[in-house]
C-alpha cells in the first residue's frame, strides 16, 4: 500500500528501510523522502517503524504472540 503519497513510498520500502538499520521517521525520510512533504503520513511511518522494530528485536523476527 502506498503510505506517503506526496512521495509515492509504499509500506514495503518503509518495512525495508527499517530491516536495513532505519529506526525514526527521520531516517526514513533521509533514506526516500517520506513523510518531508505534507506530514499526513507521519503516524502511519511512525507506526511501522515501531511495529518493525519490535519484530526485528523479537526471536526468528516474530511478533509476542504471532508464533507459528
Amino acid at each position: 500500500m502506498i503510505v506517503c503519497l506526496c512521495k509515492g513510498v509504499t509500506d514495503r520500502t518503509i518495512r525495508t528501510l527499517v530491516h536495513e538499520g532505519a529506526c525514526s521517521i527521520s531516517d526514513v525520510g533521509r533514506a526516500c523522502d517520506a513523510g518531508r512533504t505534507c506530514g499526513g503520513c507521519r503516524p502511519t511511518i511512525n507506526q511501522l517503524v515501531e511495529t518493525e522494530t519490535r519484530r526485528r528485536k523479537s526471536p526468528r523476527g516474530m511478533m509476542k504472540g504471532h508464533e507459528r
